[in-house]
C-alpha cells in the first residue's frame, strides 16, 4: 500500500495553500521540476464542444458546495445561456457559485441582459479587468445586485481583494478555461463557452463546431484548479478568497502537474523582468527528453527561438516531430505568421499538417505516448509571458496514448504540406509572412 509523502515546498510562493507534490514520480526525463508533479488523480480526454458540455453541466448540477467557473470567451447564445441556468439552479440551491469572464475575450458577446439574472439568483460574477467605463458600471452594478443579495440572506457584504489595478490589463488577459466543482472534480483545456465550439443546426444545415480538446480530472489537480481560479479572481479585485490546503498528495498514477501560469512562479518572472516562463520550460524539457515521437497541435503556433531550435535539434537526431495546425485560421495575421515558420522546419525534416475540417482550436502536446498535456496554452509569446493560462500536464501512459490516438484521428483529416510545393510559393506571400511575423509579439 502506498503511503503519503510530505511535498517539496521551495517552489511554492508565500500564501499558497494547495497540495504538495509527491518525491517519487515516474520518468522524471520529460519534467523539468519533478516535485510539482502530484499523483492520486484520474484524468479523461475530452473531445468537442458537445461532449464536453454535457460532462461540465453534469458535474455543475451535481455539486454541493461550490462551483467556479472562468473562460476567456463566454456568449450568450444557446450554449452560455444554458451554462447560466445550470448556474442559477445550483445558486438558489445554496451552492457559492462563482463566475469569471474576460472583458476583452468577451467583447460584445455578452450584455447586461444576459448577465443580470445571474446576479440576482446570488452568483458572484466578476468581469476580468474591464477595460472601457461601460463596462467597468457594469462591473459594480453586478457587484451591488450580488451584495444586495448576500445581505437579504443575512450574509456579510464580501471583502474585497487590494490588489491595484493592472495598468497592462488590456496586454494581459485572462486566457484560462477552468470549472472546479466541490475541488473535486475540474476541467480545463482549450474549449470556451458558445455555440461556436459545439455541432448545430444553421439555416437547415449541420454546421460542424470548431475542433477542440478539453480535459476532466478528479483528485488534488481539481483543487490546484480551484486555487489557480481563485489567485486570478483575487488578483483582478474580486472578493477575497482563501487559497485551500488538502490533503497530502497520494503516491501513485496519474502524476499530475497543474499548469497555470499566474499566481505562482510566472508572477515572480513579471516582478523580475528576467526568467524563463513556467510553461516554456515545461514544453522544451519534455521535447529535448523526446526519444521517438513528438506530436504538437495548437492553434496558433508562433514557436519563438528556443522552441523552434529544441524542435530541429531532436529532428535531427531522428525524432519524430509532427505538428498540427489549421489551415483556415479565425485570426489571418496569426496565420501568415505562422507560415513564415514552416520553411526552417520543414528542411530538417519536421512534418507539419494542416487541419481541413474547420477551425482547429486545440492545444495540445504528446511526447513518446509518456507525457501529454492539455490546456488553453498557445505556442505563442503571449501565453508564455503575458495572459493567465491554465493546463495540465500528465505522466501516465494511458492518457498519453489517449491524446495520441486523437490527434493521430486529427493528422488523418489533414493535408501534409509538401516541402518542394512550399519553397516555391509566391514572393507576395513571403513578403506578407515577413511582415506578420514583425507582429508576433503583439499576436
Amino acid at each position: 500500500m502506498s503511503t503519503p509523502t510530505r511535498g517539496l515546498s521551495g517552489f511554492w510562493p508565500r500564501g499558497w495553500r494547495g497540495p504538495r507534490p509527491s518525491r517519487r514520480y515516474g520518468h522524471g526525463l520529460y519534467v523539468s521540476r519533478p516535485e510539482r508533479l502530484c499523483g492520486g488523480n484520474r484524468v479523461q480526454l475530452l473531445v468537442g464542444g458537445g461532449a464536453t458540455y454535457e460532462s461540465m453541466l453534469a458535474a455543475i448540477a451535481s455539486a454541493q458546495h461550490s462551483v467556479l467557473l472562468v473562460t476567456y470567451i463566454l456568449h450568450g447564445d444557446a450554449t452560455g445561456r444554458r451554462f447560466r441556468e445550470a448556474l442559477i439552479e445550483r445558486a438558489r440551491a445554496g451552492v457559492d457559485v462563482r463566475l469569471m469572464y474576460d472583458a476583452v475575450g468577451s467583447y460584445g458577446a455578452v450584455d447586461e441582459e444576459f448577465l443580470l439574472p445571474l446576479a440576482e439568483a446570488g452568483v458572484a460574477v466578476h468581469i476580468y479587468f474591464p477595460i472601457l467605463p461601460a463596462r467597468r458600471e457594469l462591473q459594480e452594478k453586478l457587484r451591488e445586485v450580488y451584495d444586495t443579495f448576500q445581505s437579504k440572506r443575512g450574509r456579510p457584504a464580501p471583502t474585497r481583494s487590494r490588489f491595484a489595478p493592472d495598468l497592462w490589463g488590456f496586454h494581459r488577459r485572462n486566457h484560462q478555461k477552468i470549472l472546479t466543482v466541490d475541488e473535486r472534480i475540474g476541467f480545463t483545456g482549450g474549449i470556451n463557452i458558445g455555440d461556436d465550439y459545439a455541432d448545430r443546426e444553421e439555416h437547415g444545415e449541420r454546421v460542424r463546431g470548431w475542433h477542440d480538446l478539453h480535459v476532466r480530472v478528479e483528485g488534488p489537480a481539481a483543487v490546484e484548479l480551484a486555487n489557480a481560479f481563485r489567485i486570478a479572481w483575487n488578483r483582478s479585485g474580486g472578493a477575497t478568497l482563501e487559497t485551500r490546503r488538502t490533503p497530502l498528495c497520494r503516491v501513485e498514477p496519474v502524476q499530475v502537474e497543474v499548469l497555470a501560469n499566474l499566481g505562482l512562479d510566472g508572477l515572480r518572472e513579471r516582478l523580475r523582468g528576467r526568467g524563463s516562463p513556467w510553461m516554456w520550460n515545461v514544453y522544451r524539457t519534455a521535447i529535448r527528453a523526446a526519444r521517438e515521437r513528438i506530436v504538437i497541435a495548437n492553434a496558433y503556433f508562433l514557436p519563438d527561438r528556443g522552441i523552434r531550435k529544441a524542435l530541429k535539434e531532436q529532428a535531427r537526431r531522428g525524432v519524430r516531430v509532427q505538428v498540427i495546425v489549421p489551415r483556415d485560421s479565425d485570426v489571418r495575421l496569426v496565420k501568415q505568421a505562422s507560415h513564415s515558420y514552416y520553411t526552417e522546419l520543414l528542411d530538417v525534416g519536421i512534418e507539419i499538417h494542416e487541419y481541413r475540417q474547420g477551425m482547429m482550436h486545440a492545444k495540445a502536446t504528446v511526447i513518446d505516448g509518456e507525457w501529454a498535456t492539455v490546456g488553453s496554452y498557445n505556442l505563442d509569446h503571449r501565453s508564455f509571458r503575458h495572459n493567465l493560462e491554465a493546463g495540465v500536464a500528465a505522466l501516465d501512459r494511458d492518457f498519453a496514448r489517449s491524446v495520441l490516438a486523437q490527434l493521430d484521428r486529427d493528422i488523418e483529416a489533414c493535408e501534409r504540406v509538401d516541402p518542394a510545393l512550399w519553397r516555391r510559393r509566391p514572393w507576395r506571400k513571403r513578403l506578407r509572412e515577413w511582415l506578420a511575423r514583425n507582429f508576433v509579439y503583439w499576436l
